[in-house]
């Protein structure tokens, strides 16, 4: 397991460090992911759909603390 840093070109290279994903306020696409490619944000968050490229099969793991409250 790694984290999205990690597992980017920052390190094993399986995945970009940048996804995008669309905002229905603003109607449009922005980007998400670690803090050292100035993404809009760094935050997954609920209800969102999110698109990242990847160079080998990944799985995403979100730890059930990491989430906010209903």
């Amino acid at each position: 397991m790694k984290n999205i840093r990690d597992a980017s070109q920052w390190g094993v290279n399986w995945m970009q460090s940048l996804g995008y994903y669309w905002d229905p306020v603003g109607q449009g696409q922005l980007t998400f992911g670690v803090p050292d490619d100035a993404p809009w944000t760094s935050q997954l968050d609920p209800w969102y759909g999110y698109w990242v490229k990847t160079k080998k099969h990944v799985g995403l793991v979100a730890r059930a603390d990491a989430l906010p409250p209903p």
